[in-house]
């Protein structure tokens, strides 16, 4: 299934704190090395491999999960990389208060090359030369291209740039503190506080699920990793009261229950379990369904690019509805993000549901659809005459 492309771009106004849309605190980072005694082609992250048919090519599986790249803007430029997809970009800011300036991508790392910019995401203001310069960079975007020397060395351009030898950066981790991303699969954190609440759900390959109430309910589903002790949470599809935002990055302090996960100063206190997951095999869903709610007879073509198209059908010829848009797997849970819908007044923009009994042939969905044209409970593969 195609990997979903989005950026995000934060400068120094988020920096102090590893809690932003995803929260971040730098102070307690620790030092940075700016050189290593090796350089990172011996290293893995364990991130599957490009698509790339190119034998010679960088692939994400050589790359160290924490690295630095030299210079860029005046200021020292590192970039992490986790096991399921996600990349971030951290700028040392020693003209505030030595605070980090960041940005995060979702990519697959095609041919090599990772580009961040603010397409998808959003910057933020700055003050300082460093950060304005950041900030304008970001903005214009920022490629990355490894390749390596007849030696095997690794090395990356910055926008086309002299390639320079990557070198793996030594992070200091701080006891205390989550550090690694496969620490919390396949358990849930919940937060409550009077008619608040947050649920997340976070399950094997980086993916998660988070649900709640604030001003109304919400979910939403995307993509987690830990990157420098920074829990980071970037949603991909969702439903939101204004709860939800375009990433969320994470002080996660460990305690005997779970986890305080720190935002822009505000820490709350989640409370750690074990999730049971009858996880989806995405692969099977790509395929043509059929079903019937409500009367109507739907049928819906799921595409490997995560592309889909559905239509409602009143007797055998009578159209009532067409939909399409994206969809997604997250652990169990299927999620339609809609695009164009036939009916705008009777349509689900984000439908979120639970899959189980999925064979070949058929599955059952519980969704959160109630409206009229709710998604079908039973789908199976069409009969064709």
């Amino acid at each position: 299934m195609r990997l979903r492309y989005l950026t995000l771009s934060l400068a120094s106004a988020l920096v102090l704190s590893l809690a932003a849309c995803s929260d971040g605190s730098s102070s307690k980072a620790g030092e940075e090395s700016d050189s290593s005694s090796s350089t990172g082609g011996n290293s893995s992250s364990g991130i599957a491999s490009s698509s790339s048919v190119c034998e010679s090519c960088v692939t994400a599986d050589h790359l160290p999960t924490n690295m630095t790249l030299g210079k860029l803007y005046g200021t020292n430029l590192w970039l992490s990389a986790g096991a399921n997809g996600l990349y971030s970009l951290w700028f040392l800011d020693s003209t505030s208060l030595n605070a980090y300036g960041y940005s995060v991508i979702y990519s697959g790392f095609e041919n090599g090359k990772l580009t961040f910019d603010n397409s998808s995401g959003r910057s933020y203001d700055v003050s300082s030369t460093i950060g304005t310069a950041i900030k304008n960079g970001i903005a214009s975007g920022i490629t990355l291209a490894f390749s390596y020397t007849e030696d095997s060395t690794l090395q990356v351009s910055v926008n086309g740039a002299k390639p320079l030898n990557v070198e793996t950066a030594k992070y200091l981790a701080v006891d205390g503190y989550l550090s690694k991303a496969i620490t919390i699969v396949d358990k849930k954190l919940s937060w409550v506080s009077g008619d608040s609440s947050s649920t997340y759900f976070f399950f094997d390959k980086g993916r998660y699920v988070r649900t709640g109430h604030s001003k109304s309910d919400f979910w939403e589903a995307g993509y987690y990793d830990v990157h420098r002790q920074s829990l980071i949470i970037l949603p991909d599809l969702y439903m939101t009261d204004g709860s939800v935002k375009s990433m969320d990055l994470f002080e996660a302090a460990t305690t005997t229950a779970g986890y305080n996960l720190k935002e822009s100063g505000v820490t709350r206190v989640y409370t750690k379990s074990d999730l049971t997951v009858d996880y989806v095999d995405t692969d099977l869903l790509v395929n043509t369904w059929v079903g019937t709610e409500n009367g109507y007879n739907w049928t819906f073509v799921l595409k490997d690019d995560a592309s889909f198209t559905a239509i409602a059908k009143e007797g055998l010829s009578s159209t009532v509805e067409s939909r399409t848009g994206t969809w997604g797997v997250f652990g169990d849970r299927l999620v339609f993000q809609t695009a164009s819908c036939m009916n705008t007044k009777t349509c689900s923009a984000q439908v979120y549901g639970i899959v189980s009994d999925l064979t070949e042939d058929s599955f059952s969905y519980s969704s959160t659809d109630t409206t009229d044209f709710a998604y079908p409970e039973s789908w199976t593969v069409p009969v064709y005459e």
